[in-house]
C-alpha cells in the first residue's frame, strides 16, 4: 500500500514540477548534453574506423607493391 501512495505523491510532485518553465529548460539542456556526448562518441568511432581503413590500405599497398610484410603472414 505504501508504494502506491509513494507513486501517487511522486506523480503529483512531477506534475507540479512540469508546470514550471525552468523544468523544461533543464530537461532540454540535459537532452542536448546527451546528444552531444552521443555525437562525440560516434565521431571517435568514425575516426577509429578511418584509421583502420587507412592502415588496411597501407597493408594492401605493401602487398601489391611486392614489399614483404611477414608480420601479417604476407611474403
Amino acid at each position: 500500500m505504501n508504494s502506491k501512495k509513494d507513486d501517487q505523491r511522486y506523480a503529483t510532485a512531477l506534475r507540479k514540477e512540469m508546470e514550471n518553465p525552468a523544468f523544461w529548460r533543464i530537461y532540454a539542456l540535459l537532452l542536448l548534453k546527451e546528444r552531444k556526448e552521443r555525437r562525440d562518441c560516434l565521431i571517435k568511432e568514425l575516426e577509429a574506423a578511418e584509421e583502420d581503413v587507412q592502415s588496411a590500405g597501407r597493408m594492401v599497398s605493401q602487398v601489391t607493391l611486392g614489399e614483404p610484410h611477414t608480420e601479417y603472414g604476407f611474403e
